[in-house]
């Protein structure tokens, strides 16, 4: 099932690759750009095993570097904050494990459609006819998404749910991304 995630992940970097080169000078996503990193992911299961092999090949120092935050993290109250750091941002803005971050990530900032009444009505930016859209307020600023812009986010969840049932993962069992770096993930 790995080929099908990864399958998935190519098909959502190329469409917004695509949006990026129409609406390059209206998306300030960038290395160094956090907003979206202030969050606290429950992944799946096929998204924990990628992780997990992405912790597992990185650097040593880095790891470390990952889990000393987890820890840190951890030490809230048991539980960080919703608004936290993600545990995968490096001081410098980079994420540790970019190549293999989580599908959610490489949506961040785009204009994403949802099915009606799945966001909470403070993030609807605009209304279509099948859903609500909502993206980063740092982008589109010179104009709205047009619909070409606009990455089926519903239709990317449901995707992933069922590479999960396929993989006979069953998504309800989600992870935090402070639990995978705190279980490892190499030596």
């Amino acid at each position: 099932m790995a080929d099908e995630y990864d399958d998935l992940r190519a098909k959502v970097d190329v469409t917004g690759a695509d949006v990026a080169a129409r609406r390059g000078a209206d998306l300030l996503c960038k290395r160094g750009c956090t907003p979206c990193c202030h969050v606290q992911l429950q992944l799946t299961p096929v998204e924990s095993d990628s992780v997990r092999l992405a912790l597992a090949v990185l650097e040593g120092e880095a790891r470390e570097r990952v889990r000393a935050r987890a820890r840190a993290l951890q030490e809230i109250a048991g539980r960080p904050p919703a608004d936290a750091p993600c545990v995968m941002l490096e001081p410098d803005g980079a994420c540790a494990i970019y190549a293999d971050r989580p599908i959610a990530c490489r949506m961040a900032g785009h204009a994403l459609l949802y099915p009606p009444r799945r966001l909470r009505p403070e993030a609807v930016r605009a209304k279509a006819r099948n859903g609500e859209i909502t993206w980063c307020e740092l982008n589109y600023t010179e104009s709205h998404p047009k619909s070409e812009d606009v990455l089926q986010a519903g239709f990317v969840d449901s995707a992933l749910a069922g590479v999960n049932t396929r993989a006979r993962r069953p998504p309800a069992r989600l992870r935090s991304l402070v639990s995978l770096a705190l279980e490892g993930g190499g030596p």
